[in-house]
């Protein structure tokens, strides 16, 4: 997993592909009102130690996005809130890789403090895709480049390029298997566009 943009990163500091994708996120579809911007300058404000600028940002997230992003989220670089991130809930020790694409109403929780003294985080990978309305009960692993589908209720480790689907989530397939099954319903259908055409 990459390094995340929750430590001391900038722009100036990063690589240049780092660099682009975090310049991404405050253009193409994150520009105008967007959660990901203002999440971004609440961390920087909380690791500047000012705690009530950063709230008080955490708290404009939320009434305008209904979105519960803390500061101490640790994330990647290129993140992807679809929707402008609406009824997106974040548990706090939760860390997101590079590129990690989430749809509206996501709820990334967590176990109870009596049930997880040790405070482990739940850690998604780079490239995850995660569907609208699933839910991620944490501490868990969520592996590079792996699909949890809408609705998908995830309670245990996700292994990289699966697909998850459920309640409680299973896996479905390879994200390859599934690459392989969009290329081959495409294919079929621009034939069948062909022959109708003739």
């Amino acid at each position: 997993m990459a390094r995340g943009c929750g430590g001391p990163h900038s722009p100036a500091t990063l690589a240049e592909p780092e660099a682009r994708a975090l310049r991404s996120e405050m253009s193409g579809e994150n520009r105008g009102i967007h959660p990901v911007p203002l999440f971004r300058l609440s961390q920087q404000f909380d690791r500047q130690g000012h705690r009530i600028i950063s709230r008080a940002i955490e708290a404009t997230i939320f009434v305008v996005f209904r979105a519960i992003l803390p500061p101490s989220i640790t994330a990647g670089y290129g993140l992807d809130l679809s929707h402008r991130g609406l009824n997106v809930v974040i548990h706090p020790l939760t860390t997101l890789g590079n590129h990690v694409r989430i749809e509206h109403g996501v709820t990334i929780a967590h176990t109870s403090r009596r049930s997880d003294p040790d405070h482990r985080r739940t850690q998604i990978g780079d490239g995850v895709r995660i569907g609208a309305g699933a839910i991620i009960v944490g501490p868990v692993q969520i592996g590079e480049r792996a699909v949890i589908s809408p609705g998908a209720v995830v309670m245990r480790d996700v292994p990289a390029d699966e697909v998850w689907a459920g309640n409680p989530a299973r896996r479905l397939r390879s994200v390859i298997e599934l690459d392989r099954a969009s290329t081959k319903e495409a294919s079929t259908r621009e034939a069948s566009t062909r022959e109708d055409a003739v």
